[in-house]
């Protein structure tokens, strides 16, 4: 990755890295919860990205983080919010989806379960 050229940058990932790790595990959080939540928001960002290279409009990331550090919001198109709006309103759907499917899953689960304990 080219982010591990800069020192600066490989310990700010890291930090993240590990902090939200440990927030996980400090707080308890079931690691499936965390798998759906995480698979849902890079697939509705890794969706709408993918659509936006086909429509255009959609800037590079690390350019947006760079004008937002030095306070250039005027200069940030108007259709990276709407992009941004649309992927969250993806990953919601996708959470919400996932969480159906496992509790489904967990219900068939459970059924056969007990129904194999009847004589």
């Amino acid at each position: 990755f080219f982010f591990f050229n800069d020192p600066a940058t490989t310990e700010i990932y890291t930090e993240q890295i590990v902090g939200s790790v440990r927030c996980v595990q400090e707080t308890g959080i079931n690691a499936e919860y965390m798998g759906i939540f995480a698979t849902s928001a890079l697939g509705g960002f890794g969706i709408v990205r993918s659509f936006a290279f086909f429509f255009g409009g959609f800037p590079n990331e690390f350019t947006i983080a760079q004008k937002l550090q030095v306070g250039e919001l005027e200069s940030i198109p108007s259709t990276v919010y709407v992009y941004f709006i649309v992927a969250i309103l993806v990953s919601v759907g996708g959470f919400i989806y996932q969480l159906r499917e496992k509790r489904r899953l967990d219900y068939e689960e459970h059924y056969i379960q007990l129904i194999a304990k009847q004589p």
